[in-house]
């Protein structure tokens, strides 16, 4: 066995690995494309919950001609019991878009080191080809 073969076949194992860390890296940035949807869409829909609680909080009494067991349930229902609600769904999904802001941190980090993977494979399969043809020359 020539110490080119050796090197033919390094090659080759290194440029099989490049291929699975290539594989893994637009793995990981359709990921983070999918979560980014799920972001805006997270971020949407806790802006109109605000938006919605802002106007049940300002909404104002009927007025004074409005009295009784019936405006006392429409208040404790609407002004405080759906406020409630609606502060808790909004509160969850602010932790939820947190948890997807937070994955997409952690899985930018993965792409940018298989990056830099990649770029060091690329280089080391590079100089044993350039030792390969220096070899047979």
């Amino acid at each position: 066995m020539s110490d080119t073969d050796s090197m033919r076949r390094e090659a080759n194992r290194k440029s099989a690995e490049k291929s699975r860390a290539e594989d893994d890296k637009r793995a990981i940035e359709d990921q983070i494309e999918r979560l980014r949807s799920a972001e805006r869409q997270l971020a949407t829909e806790k802006t109109e919950t605000g938006e919605v609680r802002e106007a049940v909080r300002q909404h104002e009494d009927p007025g004074e001609t409005w009295a009784g067991q019936t405006r006392d349930q429409y208040h404790d229902h609407v002004k405080d019991a759906l406020g409630r609600d609606l502060d808790a769904y909004r509160t969850s999904t602010d932790a939820m878009l947190d948890a997807v802001i937070h994955r997409i941190t952690e899985l930018e980090n993965q792409s940018r080191d298989l990056g830099g993977v990649i770029g060091w494979l690329a280089n080391a399969i590079n100089g044993l080809w350039a030792d390969i043809r220096s070899a047979v020359n």
